[in-house]
């Protein structure tokens, strides 16, 4: 049997995510996404639109009118996807977080590949796409606005579109992107890892990660 929502409630919960969304949006504001894979730069652009289209909902709730039966019929969608919004917030907001503290980039993967771990192996992108999804589907006039609703349908366009921001595999083994300048080491598992940036014989025993540097460019 279905939860009954009441409008008291549903504003409630409209206004909390609009509040946890607060911290991801301002936190993109500004950002440089160089280094970043693309999924990233395509969600900051388009973040802000899902808050505003739960501020949109919650003022047209909060005007004085009569309760139709249609609307009330609404209560439902609207409640789960401000639920979804406010719970994937905080997701959002350490992946991007992931890349704007890290120093470099293999640690900027790495941190981000801790957050999709502890999300269940779940991308930012496709985080994105469920909630612009779960938006478009109760996005109804007089609801939601016909330019929030374009704006909606754009944003899930452009977010579709966008390669991986991790080819992962969290069975069996994980692939690293780098999108920015110099070398990736990446050792994920058991096993030796050798690298050489030079010609030359290379000499390894088990449990080891190996390299063999060029004269003069051995990290300090």
């Amino acid at each position: 049997m279905a939860i009954e929502r009441t409008k008291e409630v549903v504003l409630l919960k409209l206004n909390n995510a609009d509040y946890a969304f607060k911290g991801p949006v301002d936190l993109c504001k500004g950002m440089s996404f160089e280094g970043f894979p693309e999924a990233f730069s395509v969600i900051s652009k388009h973040i802000k639109v899902l808050p505003d289209t739960l501020a949109y909902m919650a003022q047209y709730l909060s005007d004085d009118r009569m309760e139709t039966q249609e609307l009330q019929e609404m209560y439902t969608g609207v409640y789960e996807l401000a639920e979804n919004c406010r719970s994937k917030a905080e997701y959002i907001y350490e992946s991007f977080n992931a890349f704007k503290n890290a120093t470099d980039f293999a640690s900027k993967q790495e941190q981000y590949r801790k957050v999709v771990s502890k999300y269940n192996g779940t991308l930012i992108e496709d985080v994105m796409k469920s909630l612009l999804k779960q938006a478009l589907d109760i996005a109804v006039k007089p609801l939601v606005s016909d330019d929030l609703t374009d704006q909606l349908k754009n944003a899930q366009k452009e977010v579709d579109a966008v390669k991986p921001s991790l080819n992962n595999d969290f069975g069996r083994g994980m692939i690293m992107n780098n999108y920015d300048k110099g070398k990736q080491f990446f050792h994920g598992g058991i096993g030796d890892l050798n690298h050489v940036t030079d010609n030359g014989t290379q000499y390894t025993r088990p449990g080891n990660i190996n390299h063999n540097y060029a004269p003069g460019t051995k990290p300090k």
